[in-house]
């Protein structure tokens, strides 16, 4: 598999404070169990549909986390570029995805 799934802790830390790079940000995200859950059972379709990513990972896609708690989670999509960052809201069963420009990971 060329892309890889990045751990919670991680994903929180490169999108906490600056929730996306570009891409939209929300109003409400969903717990951090669902955001997990969705993101097990839809990370191929991410893939598929995002082929130009780089990774992805569960972190806080609100514009003010702490405002909504627990609720502040949804799936992060890390690409190698800003011309690959969609335009406008995008979610998958329910739960947001933001876009973060990383480039390229390296291993």
């Amino acid at each position: 598999m060329k892309r890889r799934t990045m751990l919670v802790a991680v994903a929180i830390a490169v999108s906490a404070g600056c929730a996306t790079s570009g891409g939209p940000v929300y109003d409400k995200g969903v717990d951090l169990a669902t955001a997990r859950r969705v993101l097990a059972e839809r990370g191929n379709l991410i893939d598929r549909e995002y082929p130009r990513s780089v990774g992805h990972g569960v972190g806080v896609v609100v514009a003010d986390p702490e405002r909504v708690g627990a609720r502040a989670y949804g799936i992060v999509v890390y690409l190698a570029d800003d011309s690959d960052m969609p335009r406008g809201p995008r979610f998958v069963d329910g739960v947001p995805i933001s876009f973060t420009v990383t480039g390229e990971f390296r291993g």
